[in-house]
């Protein structure tokens, strides 16, 4: 019987080899301790603010997500407080992408008992699902859901974006001027980079002096080089866009008009509406 040879021997690991892998151990040990503390944090936070939401609000039914496309309770608990601050009268709302958080924002207008949220759509099967929400919350009457269908975009808003498409003109004319708070959830990434970055220049006319814009998604790099195009805008245009606070994914900013600029914006966006 013929015995097989053993497998040529192999070194073995030097010093420098097993100090290296130690300390690999070590860094990834940390980072994962790290990440796991984030995201209990996050949780943690998420789910004060949903508890906070539910008390102050009072939903009549349960308000739940659809698929993967969670809420964002952080945000909209720090835009409810917004909201309803007693010096700001009839609140403009616009939300670029619908879902749980548009009857959200329709229960505090409710409470406040003035105001208008307007929430624009590309997906119609999605738009039928959050009014449906819209209704069993109640919220009909004070939240305006518009097909928005995606389309090409002129070539100056594609050349300062990179991206083709956004949501159709005509739909985004129904809007009224004044906007308050214009909260970009939307349109979702499958359109490719830059797909929201046109949402602070389209609406540009349209904010009121002190507005906030509040961008969702901010840890993606995506929605980082949106914020700088937005910047850029912004000086070109006569404004400032200030960062105001990163609050859960989403990241908040104040819109000021240089004092020369006001007069021109109310102009332009009283054509507007």
């Amino acid at each position: 019987m013929e015995i097989p040879s053993s497998p040529a021997p192999r070194d073995a690991p030097s010093a420098a080899d097993i100090e290296q892998l130690r300390k690999e151990i070590r860094e990834n040990s940390s980072s994962l301790r790290t990440e796991i503390r984030r995201e209990a944090q996050r949780v943690i936070f998420e789910n004060d603010a949903r508890e906070y939401l539910y008390g102050r609000l009072k939903p009549p039914v349960h308000i739940g997500a659809r698929g993967t496309w969670a809420c964002n309770f952080q945000i909209l608990a720090f835009l409810t407080d917004e909201i309803s601050r007693p010096q700001l009268r009839d609140p403009v709302i616009v939300e670029l992408g619908s879902g749980v958080s548009t009857a959200w924002l329709g229960l505090c207008v409710k409470q406040k008992r003035n105001g208008k949220v307007y929430s624009f759509e590309h997906d119609p099967s999605y738009l039928r699902h959050t009014r449906w929400v819209v209704e069993q919350v109640g919220v009909i009457d004070d939240v305006e859901i518009v097909l928005a269908p995606m389309e090409d975009v002129d070539p100056a808003i594609n050349h300062l974006t990179g991206n083709p498409q956004w949501y159709a003109r005509d739909s985004l004319n129904r809007t009224v001027a004044g906007v308050d708070f214009l909260f970009v959830d939307g349109p979702p990434s499958t359109f490719g980079p830059g797909a929201r970055a046109a949402a602070y220049p389209m609406f540009f006319t349209q904010l009121s002096d002190g507005a906030l814009v509040i961008l969702d998604d901010i840890h993606r790099s995506d929605e980082q080089h949106d914020v700088q195009i937005w910047k850029n805008y912004a000086r070109s245009a006569g404004a400032d866009l200030t960062h105001v606070a990163t609050i859960g994914e989403s990241a908040v900013f104040r819109h000021h008009l240089f004092t020369e600029h006001r007069g021109d914006n109310e102009r332009e966006a009283r054509q507007a509406s």
